[in-house]
């Protein structure tokens, strides 16, 4: 949600926030809330329960940020927090505060699916729109016909998020909205590419083909824009993403390894693995990442690829590699 407090220059020590939680200012309360999301260790408890604290406060940008805070916290491996108290916060009067409450429900309940659904009547469209996009990332099939009545929903943002979401659960209901909303706003339309690329949609293609051959395009988008060709059925996207794979510069390939694991594609895992032997840390542990999504389509060539360098590319890369391979083999 927005806010008029502005972040500091450094967030306080954990004890500094801790006093803080309950002064009067009501930037220094949410400043608090900020910093305990990211308490760790002999402090994480106590910062745990001021947290729970300050999301009765008076401040709706305090609470929502509390909420926030708490999220993170469970992320961190807090211990337990009360399921009354997100029910609580998914029916606050703040509509900021409900949208930070359905993230939270997501950490925080065994079974968030219906409490996030009934975001999608609710009054106001931003938390329309955050309910659709958590359902779409928790693989909510069982809502898609919610989703798909928000298609009509007099918010654009609502609208476009709920296809997004469609797209993610691969209900083609989406397609024309995102095909919309892809001509409209060519050639930053970098989302609707995204989720046409999800649902593979060939009817896509002449619209994808004209905004690739435009000029000054990012290397993000291109990079997009080839794997969804590829995706919906063009495989001179894949022609493309190899090329941007071989580039010179560092950004255009990681750029690609970003896109490929969120869009994952047949046939790249062996050119993803050759990354690792570029010498560069942070390209090859990104290139790990990158073959671990790409396990879902590919995964007898990922798990060649990493094995065959393990113990080649320094110890810290190695730890890595060895964790990789074992989550494949969890998997299998």
């Amino acid at each position: 949600m927005s806010t008029s407090f502005l972040l500091p220059l450094e967030l306080p020590h954990p004890e500094v926030a801790l006093h803080d939680a309950k002064s009067e200012g009501e930037e220094a309360r949410w400043v608090a809330a900020l910093s305990l999301g990211r308490v760790r260790g002999p402090l994480q408890q106590q910062a745990f329960e001021t947290l729970l604290y300050l999301t009765r406060d008076p401040v709706e940008e305090v609470r929502a940020q509390a909420l926030e805070s708490i999220a993170e916290q469970v992320r961190g491996g807090a211990v337990s927090v009360p399921e009354q108290m997100v029910h609580a916060a998914l029916r606050d009067p703040s509509p900021g505060v409900r949208c930070a409450a359905i993230d939270t429900a997501l950490e925080v309940l065994k079974d968030p699916i219906p409490a996030i659904a009934r975001g999608t009547k609710d009054k106001d469209p931003s938390v329309r729109a955050a309910a659709a996009m958590a359902l779409g990332s928790v693989d909510a099939y069982d809502k898609a016909d919610q989703l798909a009545a928000l298609l009509a929903d007099p918010d654009e943002f609502v609208c476009r998020q709920s296809a997004i979401a469609l797209a993610r659960l691969r209900d083609s209901r989406a397609e024309p909205v995102l095909l919309a909303w892809l001509k409209s706003e060519k050639p930053s339309g970098d989302e609707a590419v995204f989720a046409l690329g999800l649902l593979g949609a060939s009817s896509a293609l002449p619209e994808l083909r004209k905004i690739a051959r435009g000029r000054f395009l990012s290397v993000e988008l291109k990079s997009m824009l080839a794997a969804a060709m590829v995706r919906c059925g063009d495989e001179q996207g894949r022609t493309m993403l190899l090329k941007l794979l071989r580039a010179r510069r560092e950004r255009t390939r990681m750029a690609v390894l970003s896109t490929l694991a969120r869009m994952p594609i047949q046939g790249m895992a062996a050119t993803v693995g050759g990354l690792m032997d570029t010498g560069d840390g942070i390209e090859a542990s990104s290139a790990i990442q990158t073959l671990l999504a790409l396990a879902a389509v590919d995964r007898e060539v990922v798990l060649k690829e990493l094995e065959k360098r393990l113990g080649q590319l320094g110890p810290d890369l190695d730890e890595e590699l060895k964790d990789a391979v074992s989550s494949l083999d969890l998997l299998a």
